[in-house]
């Protein structure tokens, strides 16, 4: 009950806080979130082989264990990160320029959204200040945010969401309201989201298109060609935003 208090509340104050750029406004609670995520690990671990953090990473990966993923991840990330470096002495990619209304960003993430499977008949797109998917079954809804100059925020926020939500719409209408009607586990969803993101929609036949219904939409953008274009999307530089990572 405490957790679920805590979590309520915290929610306006990190919008409060996001709006008026005040980190100070949401540490306090925050501090509580992760006090109350501490005793709901150990409890749960409490008289079993799971550390506390396995038993939080189960809510999200069934029979997961962090040493598992840890493993993974110390094979993986010397060669990323010897890559990430690579890419960041490179020549910058070219950016976009120009005023890219809501309004045609929105006509354009509805059209994408249909190209990659999204049915709106059993969905929708809202704005909201964290993209998100929610639902299953026949009511699988989506949000995106917008920013008029930066476009590729909200384009590839929603295709990221598409992916969850068409894995979603398409499990087996059989399995409705029973235990097996929705993702298996995060990192499955996951896979489906950023593999509709990245391996699709930054790809260079993607970029391509793209490019045409951009210009067609917006007039200059700031980029004459197609693989400028493809650069641009596909852009590397550091920051703290998770959702624009790539």
């Amino acid at each position: 009950m405490a957790l679920a208090r805590i979590t309520a509340r915290s929610h306006a104050a990190w919008a409060q806080a996001k709006s008026e750029n005040d980190t100070a406004l949401f540490l306090p609670l925050l501090s509580e979130v992760v006090d109350l995520s501490r005793q709901k690990a150990a409890a749960i671990a409490q008289g079993t082989d799971m550390t506390p953090y396995d038993a939080l990473f189960r809510e999200y990966e069934p029979d997961g264990r962090v040493a598992d993923v840890a493993a993974m991840f110390d094979e993986l990330r010397p060669a990323l990160v010897d890559l990430r470096a690579a890419v960041l002495q490179a020549a910058p990619a070219p950016e976009l320029r120009g005023v890219f209304t809501r309004e045609k960003q929105l006509a354009l993430t509805n059209e994408i959204a249909g190209i990659f499977g999204y049915d709106l008949t059993r969905g929708r797109i809202d704005v909201a200040l964290h993209p998100f998917s929610t639902g299953g079954g026949n009511d699988v809804r989506i949000t995106t945010r917008f920013d008029d100059e930066r476009p590729f925020d909200s384009l590839y926020s929603t295709i990221h969401e598409v992916g969850h939500a068409t894995y979603e719409q398409n499990i087996d209408a059989a399995y409705n309201f029973t235990i097996l009607g929705q993702g298996t586990s995060l990192g499955v969803h996951e896979s489906q989201s950023r593999i509709y993101e990245n391996q699709l929609a930054r790809s260079r036949e993607f970029c391509g298109w793209l490019f045409g219904r951009m210009r067609d939409l917006f007039g200059d953008i700031g980029v004459t060609n197609e693989f400028d274009f493809y650069r641009a999307v596909n852009a590397v530089s550091r920051g703290f935003i998770r959702t624009e990572a790539i």
